[in-house]
């Protein structure tokens, strides 16, 4: 695997402000785009504030959650956020990603934070696979994932769940020696 890392690029823990930036990002999306996410556009549309959610998973420490976001800057603008959530210390985690403006898809941006990504969610979490289950209508992260060399793994139905709507997901795996 080649390091692409463009060295503007710092992918650091994400803030209250990031997260809310991501809430309001996935808010403000159509409903098409959603719907190709396998998100449920009503759950976001009526979903109350998160700000209280946010700053209670915040105080919890690092290495306690169940779920953690990175930021990925550019130049110190905000430009994706990584996911990961279920996270078992030690073990494993669920990880999910956006980049947040139009204007920043597919300019090759997750190819060059993926590297650096990776290596901080592995040592932070210590963790042993992550695994990512996108929906099969979601074209780009699919076509991303088989770009920087995961193997599908399975494809299978998943129930509804938070925002998420019953789908079909395609499941990649992603270990350590992935990234060495």
């Amino acid at each position: 695997m080649k390091n692409q890392i463009d060295p503007k690029i710092l992918i650091r823990d994400a803030t209250e402000d990031d997260i809310v930036q991501q809430h309001l990002y996935l808010k403000n999306s159509s409903d098409e785009f959603l719907l190709s996410l396998g998100v449920d556009p009503n759950v976001i549309r009526n979903s109350p504030d998160q700000s209280e959610r946010i700053r209670k998973m915040l105080s919890i420490p690092v290495k306690s959650r169940p779920n953690h976001t990175f930021a990925g800057d550019i130049e110190n603008k905000l430009v994706g956020m990584i996911t990961l959530k279920n996270i078992i210390y030690g073990d494993s985690a669920e990880v999910h990603g956006h980049i947040l403006h139009i204007e920043n898809r597919r300019q090759g941006l997750a190819s060059k934070h993926y590297v650096e990504f990776l290596k901080k969610a592995f040592a932070t979490f210590e963790l042993k696979i992550l695994i990512c289950e996108p929906s099969t209508t979601n074209v780009a992260i699919n076509a991303f994932l088989q770009k920087i060399g995961l193997k599908l793994k399975a494809t299978y139905k998943v129930p509804a769940s938070g925002i998420l709507l019953p789908r079909t997901a395609n499941r990649y795996e992603i270990e350590p020696s992935f990234i060495q």
